[in-house]
């Protein structure tokens, strides 16, 4: 036998012998990656501890209710139906609360525990997101296994256990809600597939009927739930008009739905269930199965004899599309009789806003960087320019490879890349042409649309009337595409709306972009050619692999980059907190109810354990603009009172993020004309342009603020937003007795004019120096620059505080030490880190101050019901401008 012969024999027996065990070989490589993924996960896990505890603690803020939730199920059994550390003093109603990610971690708890008695509840709750993202590996194995094949599989499940974007709310420690709802979306994914592929009905229904169950689990869970019944819900529509919806279809689809109500209903007896028909989100779901049983009753089953009067129609035009009709006019003519004809005015609104604006529709939601709509620049530095080419190409090579059987595929492909281009890139970046907003880019995002729209619209009725024999074809494109195109361009238009749906957008991208890969894989291997063969697997594996610093491999980087930020990462409730928390422990009453800005209550209620007046819930959002209006922008001591004294506040805590939040809360404590909207400029020391003399100094600070008010200095008006300071003269003497600092000057700069302007007030080695003869009513606050723990330059920095600023309480108790007979300082920990900017980032103390409220100090009754109501007093204080 010749040794070429031999090769061959060996080569052969090696596939074979894979090929009889590949579901063991996959099911190996499955677990490896699985490790991969805990072992980046699990790092961070060391770092999440609370020096004065020694306890384990979350890894940022929200995570940190459902960490509390789960020792009060563990230590009481069950959650309290109000949480009294919430919202005082009325308490938070959570008895429909979605909290399952609390008890999932108690469940993980004990049966940790069973095993090993040193495991804590705190630990378990950190563990959560690492087990929940090894069971999502495993269901987006079986789940792409199902729609592709188990390259395609495993490749998906390599890629999203290592990219970046889908790593922070999969670490451990980060307990909230995103990471079980994703494992739960994919969880029903699966079983609503394997319910269409069962070739048994009453294995359909029984799929369909878990995919219902485990989507109601969602429900209670978080609100990412929405997206399994809006693909679901699409996906049928989809089906229904390509004609392609069958009786087995219309029992799926049904048990899916009826499935998910009951147990919804079940999980939440005291809520109804009528908004899940009405909303424009899960409401697809529904409408979807009113056009199924339109279609099943008349086409399908024609029980009450309605086909025959649509004879001449469905000549013109198709079952599907006809269907749609008929159903879209019964639920708009039942919503008609329910709710009245305002409903369908508010349900516009309702999807201008979702399609258009999304998470940013409100001041609130404006402040909130994750709320940001991102541009596709945004997009690439998430998750870089070569991933996000290649699940958009990839999306193009997936709809060629639907349509390929068709004459005219290339065109029809040629028309989907120009819609996909379109809708993507005509938002690239904000400094671009390509900005959402100019005129090309809102011309090329439509045209886009209407034309992709128009254009296959077109194809299809046209084929249908024309008898053309393409049109058959349509029933057999598999439902595989129909199901990936309508989960891809849904997450497309989320990922477009909020930069915080990037996290469930990873998912759908991982699949695609792993399609591309093995599509290509598959193809280089069927070729004849073994040179070109191996060059081309070649460099598709060193596209993935490669541990060249020079090329680094996409997986390889992204593992890299993902372990790195997992194992660098730390608490956001960092040591600071923690020692102010244990400080707050020790010396104030166990009733105290402190007073913040909302974005700490979960550290305030957890790490303190004190109740607080707002938190991350923002369940009563009127609450977060009197914090806003009354005490941080309050212009005054009793403007701040009388909101605290209603909601019986003994603390108030201010801490240095405030600085750069101030846009926001002034934002949201605005009233219409936005009368408190300010922010604070750093202006730092120009050393070149600064003059040091014998016995004088003269400082310059260069900066930029704009004016956030118009300024008339002698009968000249500056106008706000586009006059402002461009830099600040101080002049310090050297004395015997110490130093003199004369008033420092503004340079008011506008139409390429300057006029210095005295300042009102100036804040130097920690004291503020106030002068009553001024041109411009602000105050400038000297803070030190850090370069490094021994490298400090003491007058290295100051920030601008106009007008606004200088007189709100923030400007006032927090950054200008003023005492107040409000307000009594009982911790402030400015000897440990002082306001100042380290290596370019803000950084300073906690202030906590006891509230010392008048004798006999009271509010009227009206004022109570003001500053207690739960709704806005006026919803036009909640619109941007």
């Amino acid at each position: 036998m010749q040794e070429g012969e031999l090769l061959n024999q060996r080569k052969e027996k090696v596939l074979s012998y894979l090929r009889e065990r590949k579901d063991w070989f996959q099911y190996l490589i499955l677990a490896i990656i699985i490790w991969i993924g805990a072992s980046i996960r699990y790092k961070v896990i060391p770092n999440l501890k609370d020096v004065t505890t020694g306890q384990f603690i979350s890894l940022e803020l929200d995570s940190t209710l459902f960490l509390r939730y789960a020792r009060e199920i563990v230590e009481r059994g069950s959650l309290f139906t109000v949480d009294p550390f919430r919202f005082a003093p009325l308490g938070a109603d959570i008895s429909n609360l979605a909290v399952f990610t609390s008890y999932f971690s108690v469940y993980l708890y004990k049966v940790l525990h069973f095993f090993n008695s040193k495991v804590t509840v705190e630990l378990a709750v950190n563990l959560y997101p690492v087990v929940a993202m090894m069971i999502m590996t495993v269901f987006l194995f079986l789940l792409v296994r199902r729609l592709f094949e188990w390259k395609t599989a495993l490749l998906s499940c390599l890629l999203i256990n290592v990219i970046p974007t889908f790593l922070f709310r999969s670490m451990g420690g980060s307990s909230d809600h995103d990471m079980l709802g994703m494992m739960l979306i994919i969880m029903a994914f699966y079983f609503y597939v394997c319910s269409w592929q069962a070739r048994r009905i009453r294995y359909s229904l029984v799929f369909s009927g878990i995919a219902g169950l485990v989507t109601a689990v969602g429900a209670e869970t978080a609100g990412s739930y929405t997206f399994v019944l809006m693909v679901i819900g699409v996906f049928s529509l989809v089906e229904l008009f390509l004609t392609k919806f069958e009786n087995k279809d219309f029992y799926v689809l049904t048990a899916f739905v009826g499935s998910f109500t009951i147990f919804y209903k079940l999980f939440n007896l005291q809520l109804a269930v009528s908004p899940l028909f009405t909303s424009i989100t899960t409401g697809l779901a529904y409408l979807a199965l009113v056009v199924a049983g339109v279609n099943f009753v008349v086409f399908k089953r024609n029980i009450l004899n309605v086909k025959r009067f649509l004879v001449k129609c469905e000549e013109k035009i198709p079952e599907g599309i006809l269907s749609i009709a008929l159903g879209m006019g019964v639920s708009a003519l039942g919503a008609l009789v329910i709710f009245g004809p305002r409903f369908f005015v508010t349900k516009l609104n309702d999807l201008y806003a979702v399609v258009f604006k999304s998470f940013s529709y409100s001041r609130w939601a404006l402040t909130v960087a994750e709320n940001k709509t991102p541009f596709v620049a945004d997009w690439f530095g998430q998750f870089g320019k070569a991933y996000v080419w290649l699940f958009v190409l990839g999306s193009i090579l997936l709809f060629y490879d639907a349509v390929k059987s068709f004459k005219r595929a290339k065109y029809l492909t040629g028309g989907y890349a120009f819609f996909i281009f379109g809708y993507i890139f005509s938002r690239y970046s904000a400094n671009s042409f390509l900005n959402g907003s100019s005129g090309f880019s809102k011309l090329w995002f439509y045209s886009a649309i209407v034309i992709f729209l128009g254009g296959m619209g077109y194809a299809y009725f046209a084929s249908y009337r024309k008898k053309d024999p393409e049109f058959e074809k349509v029933k057999q494109i598999n439902k595989r595409y129909a199901f990936m195109f309508t989960w891809f361009l849904l997450m497309i238009l989320a990922a477009s709306s909020a930069i915080r749906l990037l996290f469930e957008f990873s998912p759908v991208t991982s699949v695609i972009v792993a399609f591309v890969f093995v599509s290509v894989f598959d193809f280089a291997y069927k070729l004849k050619n073994v040179y070109v063969k191996g060059v081309t697997i070649l460099v598709l594996v060193l596209v993935l692999f490669s541990p060249f610093a020079s090329w680094k491999g996409l997986v390889m980087e992204y593992y890299e980059v993902s372990s790195a930020q997992a194992g660098g990462s730390g608490p956001g409730y960092n040591q600071q907190w923690q020692r102010t928390g244990a400080w707050v422990r020790e010396n104030t009453p166990e009733n105290a109810i402190f007073a913040h800005w909302w974005d700490y209550g979960y550290w305030v209620q957890e790490g303190f354990r004190r109740a607080t007046i707002t938190d991350g819930g923002n369940f009563f959002g009127w609450w977060n603009y009197l914090m806003g209006r009354n005490v941080l922008t309050g212009q005054s001591d009793e403007e701040a009172l009388g909101f605290l004294f209603a909601h019986k506040a003994t603390h108030l805590l201010m801490v240095a993020d405030e600085v750069g939040k101030y846009p926001a809360y002034s934002s949201i404590g605005s009233d219409k004309e936005y009368d408190r909207y300010s922010w604070i400029s750093t202006f730092g020391l120009d050393k070149q342009s600064s003059v040091e003399g014998r016995s004088e100094t003269t400082l310059v600070y260069q900066g930029g603020a704009l004016l956030d008010e118009d300024l008339i200095i002698e009968g000249k008006v500056y106008p706000a937003n586009q006059a402002g300071i461009g830099a600040v003269i101080m002049k310090i003497k050297n004395r015997e007795d110490g130093v003199e600092i004369s008033q420092p000057m503004a340079g008011l700069v506008f139409q390429n004019q300057r006029v210095d302007l005295p300042l009102r007030c100036v804040f130097v080695n920690g004291n503020p120096v106030e002068y009553k003869e001024f041109g411009i009513d602000a105050c400038f606050r000297i803070i030190p620059v850090f370069e490094s723990q021994t490298n400090v330059d003491e007058l290295g920095a100051g920030l601008w505080l106009s007008k606004k600023v200088y007189h709100s309480r923030f400007g006032q108790w927090y950054l200008l030490n003023k005492e107040s007979p409000s307000v009594k300082v009982v911790y402030d920990d400015a000897q440990q880190l002082p306001l100042s900017l380290y290596q370019g980032r803000m950084l300073g103390p906690m202030k906590i101050w006891e509230i010392k409220y008048p004798e006999n100090f009271s509010i009227s009754e009206e004022e109570r019901e003001y500053f207690l109501r739960t709704s806005y007093a006026d919803e036009e204080l909640l619109k941007p401008r």
